[in-house]
């Protein structure tokens, strides 16, 4: 998901913006029509994306965000 990293042509996103963004979709994912939700492919490139930021805050927001909404997060154990 490369889109994560671009916000306009030729400019590359901080690693704070790139960590918002992630949030915000993982926080308030795409659910269609029939109730299935995408969370699962946000946490998944949020997982892929955190080797590559070197913000320390950045990079613990989105560990956060990973962790509170795991399938396999306690909290998360009957949905």
């Amino acid at each position: 998901m490369e889109e994560f990293k671009i916000i306009e042509e030729g400019e590359v996103a901080t690693d704070m913006e790139v960590a918002m963004n992630l949030i915000k979709h993982i926080d308030n994912p795409y659910v269609d029509g029939q109730g299935n939700s995408a969370r699962e492919v946000y946490v998944e490139e949020a997982r892929n994306v955190l080797d590559t930021l070197t913000n320390p805050e950045a990079k613990k927001m989105l560990e956060d965000a990973i962790k509170e909404h795991s399938p396999e997060s306690p909290e998360n154990a009957g949905e």
